[in-house]
């Protein structure tokens, strides 16, 4: 949201001078972001590269993930090692029905751009600004309006925007247009030295009120956190200091421990605390009572005491996690959808022919032009339509 908002304060500037200049040609999609995906696929046409199951290198440094698809995706990246991993955890994520984490990890690691997620963001990202502009500046009293208030009217302009698109992906666009990061390698360096697992989990659990959490030994994630201490990244138990230590119980538990220490009943959370923290042995009488070993306090990063600095690495992740969904779902579908000429010749002898139909939900304008146009049997349509495409190809019987 930090960054739309200064967005919003440059596109005000520029929407108007935007809109007078669109053409008849910019209320379509490009050819570019879309390619010939209407044509259809013809059942007699040559298809050596079906379900290739390794990427093949376009140009150099970048690498096609699918090739012999009906919509390949392209990767800039380090090495053919680098796709090939990716085209792999893609494969597994759709095994696995779309686990994303792997994905996730290869492309904030290695730093991979998809060139179609790239052209779409390049095209509609503009699109989309320009119009939260246009919303935003619709709303009675926006130049008095608190930031506070601002943020919340932003919040609901964007949600508008999103769906005034004419090609709308099944991805989280919001984090898509606004959380790219502006220095993809910000988090290199950790990488290197944690890994994305540990990093993740760091990043999921982090606070920054700095409180303790508890995390008993049957929790999915207590070897990590064990790993965390051994990696210096957070500390546990009696080596937490005793106020972050007492903010983890409840009011009940403080009392059971000011008993012991022959203090008077509480009331509060922040007077027990206070009072508690001043007993005598209070360090042992927790030791006695609690199981401290439970209980995980996440030191800050190394080189990123900066809040801002650390929310910048949190947005970043969460870009990296969008992009793999878009990949993932795209791949996917596209997986789904491309079939082999041999087996479309046999079934055009028992169909009538074909028409593209959304899975789900409501299509977007691009989609509703394709969704219920009818094909022959020797024709059959491609899909997806575009990246995040949620449209998929019926038989007509």
């Amino acid at each position: 949201m930090t960054f739309i908002i200064i967005a919003i304060t440059i596109v005000i500037a520029v929407w108007v001078i935007w809109i007078a200049s669109r053409t008849l040609s910019d209320q379509h999609t490009s050819s570019t972001l879309h390619r010939d995906v209407l044509r259809g696929q013809k059942t007699d046409e040559p298809s050596e590269d079906y379900d290739e199951p390794m990427p093949k290198a376009a140009t150099p440094g970048i690498w096609i993930l699918n090739p012999g698809s009906n919509f390949t995706l392209s990767v800039k990246c380090g090495s053919a090692e680098i796709a090939t991993r990716l085209r792999l955890a893609l494969d597994a994520a759709m095994d696995s029905g779309g686990e994303l984490a792997d994905i996730t990890s290869i492309i904030a690691e290695h730093n991979v751009r998809c060139q179609e997620i790239d052209l779409y963001v390049q095209e509609y990202r503009p699109k989309y600004l320009a119009r939260v502009a246009e919303l935003s500046q619709s709303v009675v009293g926006w130049s008095d309006l608190s930031d506070a208030d601002r943020r919340d009217v932003l919040a609901e302009c964007s949600d508008k925007a999103l769906l005034d698109l004419d090609v709308i992906p099944f991805a989280d666009l919001k984090v898509l247009f606004e959380n790219e990061p502006s220095d993809e390698r910000l988090d290199d360096e950790l990488l290197r030295t944690y890994g994305h697992e540990i990093l993740r989990l760091y990043l999921s659990y982090y606070r920054s009120d700095g409180e303790a959490v508890r995390i008993p030994a049957q929790h999915h994630h207590r070897r990590r956190f064990e790993e965390l201490v051994e990696r210096n990244l957070a500390i546990r138990g009696s080596a937490i200091p005793t106020d972050k230590i007492l903010s983890t119980f409840t009011l009940k538990s403080m009392n059971l421990i000011g008993e012991k220490c022959g203090l008077p009943r509480f009331t509060r959370k922040a007077k027990a605390i206070e009072a508690l923290c001043s007993a005598p042995e209070i360090e042992k009488k927790l030791g006695e009572t609690f199981a401290l070993r439970e209980l995980f306090l996440l030191k800050p990063l190394p080189d990123f005491g900066d809040p801002g600095k650390l929310e910048a690495l949190e947005e970043g992740w969460e870009w990296s996690r969008a992009v793999a969904e878009l990949l993932e779902h795209t791949y996917a579908m596209s997986k789904y959808a491309t079939r082999p000429p041999a087996e479309l010749r046999e079934e055009a002898a028992f169909v009538a022919g074909w028409e593209i139909i959304p899975i789900t939900g409501t299509p977007c304008r691009f989609c509703q032009q394709a969704s219920g146009r009818k094909f022959g049997p020797r024709d059959y349509p491609k899909v997806p339509l575009h990246v995040g495409c949620r449209c998929t190809v019926s038989p007509l019987i």
